[in-house]
């Protein structure tokens, strides 16, 4: 465990930690989260709401002091240097950027350790970790074997989609085997409907 002690005041400016402390099981620990944070819908509605996006300005960051959050989870590392000019006293922050490279699966995994430790749940931790690389492995052993198979995932009606160096297309293309007709390296490359079309994906994903 940190030698702060497990955190007992959380605030995730990322649904993705949101997601991650609620299955860690320390719910009861998250103080706020961010704007985009609606799963599960029993622990998100029922707590204030800050822009990840804002941190910076003095409103949102009355909202964090106002909070007393003993550990500030982010997710990009803009977010930390804007807070770095100008501190939470007494707030751990720490920055959980998503898994890009060849090792996601590693690098996810350790995040998963650091939250864990941070928060007193590194049992559970463990526990996930576990049980997603036996998920993984089985999902490897039974898929299908076609590389012609291909996949466009869609993260909104604006078809922003989810380039390749993105964490869900590098599960769905390690993992689940499909492989991602957008090209390139831009994370969220924004598409026009003609042109997700002209690239003739087997599969349309809709977040």
């Amino acid at each position: 465990m940190s030698s702060r002690g497990a955190a007992r005041r959380i605030v995730s400016l990322a649904c993705t930690h949101t997601e991650t402390l609620h299955f860690l099981g320390v719910s009861s620990q998250l103080v706020g989260v961010d704007c985009f944070s609606d799963f599960p819908r029993q622990l998100t509605d029922g707590l204030p709401k800050i822009d990840p996006w804002l941190v910076e300005f003095e409103a949102e960051r009355s909202k964090i002091e106002a909070l007393q959050p003993d550990l500030l989870v982010l997710s990009y590392p803009f977010q930390g240097e804007l807070l770095a000019a100008n501190p939470l006293n007494g707030v751990e922050v720490i920055t959980l950027d998503a898994p890009t490279g060849h090792e996601w699966m590693q690098e996810m995994f350790a995040q998963f350790r650091l939250l864990g430790d941070k928060t007193g749940a590194s049992a559970a931790a463990e526990a996930i970790i576990s049980n997603m690389s036996t998920d993984f492995e089985r999902i490897k052993q039974t898929r299908v074997r076609n590389p012609d198979l291909t996949f466009f995932l869609e993260m909104d009606h604006k078809l922003y989609s989810a380039g390749r160096q993105t964490l869900v297309s590098r599960v769905l293309t390690d993992v689940v085997g499909l492989q991602n007709c957008v090209e390139g390296d831009e994370l969220y490359p924004q598409l026009s409907t003609e042109h997700v079309v002209g690239l003739r994906p087997s599969l349309w994903f809709v977040a």
